[in-house]
């Protein structure tokens, strides 16, 4: 039931739950989320007349091991967006996937008609934060656009005063 769902990361020693408060980004709960879920479950089937805890405990034993990845690898090459996710490499936008682990999204769609757009605001923002200096609201647009990336090898910082 919580296949592509839920997932037990060696690495971080926790549960990540996919889609739990975004869809597409992948949450890390605790094992008491866990367990009232699997509880609760065990309820609904009709069962509960079980003595105590460890009946939870063990099907929780037995869910680590069916649902166990020992390394998190969020995809890089990939920018997230509320509707699915943007392939920086190929350019080719898809459906979001658990696959991706992503653990983050932009809170804005990639796929939004053009009278809804807020770009133009954002456009208008840094042609008053530049004076209309085009060389400066490139390296704003190009510092932003490593930041969204993740390129922390570039090893470059930007120092505004203003």
């Amino acid at each position: 039931q919580y296949s592509g769902r839920l997932l037990w990361v060696e690495e971080f020693k926790s549960w990540m739950e996919y889609s739990l408060d975004v869809k597409g980004v992948s949450s890390d709960v605790t094992d008491t989320y866990v367990q009232t879920e699997v509880y609760n479950i065990i309820c609904s089937k009709g069962i509960s007349k079980f003595k105590n805890v460890s009946y939870v405990a063990n099907i929780m034993g037995i869910m680590r091991f069916k649902l166990y990845t020992r390394h998190w690898s969020e995809n890089r090459d990939l920018l997230p967006f509320t509707d699915g996710v943007l392939n920086l490499q190929s350019g080719q936008f898809s459906e979001h996937s658990p696959d991706n682990r992503l653990t983050w999204c932009l809170p804005r769609a990639y796929n939004t008609p053009v009278e809804s757009q807020t770009w133009g605001k954002i456009d208008n923002w840094m042609n008053e934060f530049t004076l209309n200096n085009a060389r400066d609201k490139d390296i704003l647009i190009h510092f932003a656009a490593a930041i969204l990336r993740g390129r922390t090898d570039l090893q470059k910082f930007l120092h505004i005063i203003g």
